[in-house]
């Protein structure tokens, strides 16, 4: 689900669990995972009660992640409880923090089944994320997207809640805001629509959508299941779309 390249050309990928590789492939590190596996969030029920509520370990996978690198430290999203920050360190791999919507303490996170979104209730009505969560650091602030409530919660680097703001507000189904990258001026935010298949350019200041790339289509331009954005130095967008698409596509900075 993720695959990112640090400062040291070392390959980290997130699937079922996060692993770190060498560019030719040696594999360098495992993060710690817990043996056993809670009951799918798409399947129904709580999580098996065999796994604590607030395990420092991943649980059912990697949906997001994030570095910050001059503190030496990767946030990542675990799926577990339809998604907890968890923040590593990047050298030795032992976990440092987490919290869940609002800043709550991993141990305070509920369980499953999540209520489903209600585009005329309030945000606050959601007091854990809904699900398919990703993460951004960027600068002293941390992004965390909850698509399925299509909204996106700030963060200081300690995990404590500082705001928060809908996308797309009234969308249903898979939701709205998923993937996440920067701007090449640190202004703005790529925010990546799944169901209305569009990318949002969000002020930063102002927490207001100020433009938006794409349509629904198969064309060059177009998406359809749109998932993940990324940039590169140059201020390049990539834009990863899954089935049926199954694509990644390059936007040309301006």
């Amino acid at each position: 689900h993720m695959l990112m390249v640090d400062s040291k050309d070392q390959v980290w990928v997130g699937s079922d669990t996060f692993r770190i590789y060498t560019k030719p492939g040696k594999l360098v590190a495992e993060f710690p995972r817990s043996p056993q596996r809670p009951t799918p969030a798409r399947q129904g029920g709580p999580p098996s009660p065999a796994i604590p509520a607030g395990t420092e370990m991943l649980v059912t996978g990697v949906e997001g992640a994030s570095f910050d690198e001059p503190a030496r430290e990767v946030y990542l999203i675990d799926n577990y409880l339809a998604g907890r920050v968890l923040v590593f360190d990047m050298d030795t791999y032992k976990f440092k923090r987490g919290w869940g919507a609002y800043g709550k303490p991993l141990g305070e996170i509920a369980p499953m089944p999540r209520a489903k979104y209600d585009p005329k209730a309030p945000l606050t009505t959601y007091k854990d994320f809904l699900g398919h969560v990703t993460v951004l650091v960027a600068g002293n602030d941390v992004y965390v997207a909850d698509r399925q409530a299509n909204r996106i919660q700030v963060f200081t680097k300690q995990g404590k809640f500082v705001r928060e703001f809908s996308v797309a507000p009234e969308t249903l189904g898979d939701g709205s805001a998923v993937g996440l990258a920067l701007t090449k001026d640190g202004r703005s935010l790529f925010v990546g629509d799944h169901m209305n298949n569009v990318v949002w350019l969000i002020n930063r200041q102002t927490d207001k959508i100020s433009g938006r790339i794409g349509y629904l289509g198969r064309n060059g331009g177009g998406f359809n299941a749109l998932h993940m954005v990324a940039t590169d130095s140059s201020g390049n967008l990539y834009t990863g779309e899954v089935d049926p698409n199954n694509r990644v596509q390059r936007f040309n900075a301006r």
